[in-house]
């Protein structure tokens, strides 16, 4: 498992809101003829986001960007704290924007 935690920012509402994340990816291995292989990968995590309104800039936007260390991700909103100081809650869509690919 890939895990990552550390500065980061989400681009939504048009504009970067830095955060700090809390990532993992895991990654199923599959037996395919006698020898492992990878299969579906699944990330998430947790973002802390100082401003409530920026979390509730975050939460409603219709397609949040993760940025981290240069790459890029999508996710999903799926729970967590608006408020100030606030913990959002995210699954991850597409390809992990950090760790080893694969």
């Amino acid at each position: 498992m890939d895990q990552y935690e550390g500065p980061a920012a989400v681009r939504a509402a048009g504009r970067d809101i830095e955060v700090v994340a809390t990532l993992w990816r895991r990654t199923e291995r599959l037996n395919v003829a006698g020898q492992s292989v990878p299969g579906l990968s699944e990330w998430g995590g947790t973002l802390a986001i100082p401003d409530g309104q920026d979390a509730w800039d975050i939460h409603q936007d219709d397609s949040p960007r993760l940025l981290v260390d240069g790459r890029e991700g999508g996710f999903i909103p799926t729970g967590g704290s608006l408020g100030a100081g606030g913990l959002l809650d995210i699954a991850g869509s597409g390809p992990a924007p950090f760790g080893d690919e694969g």
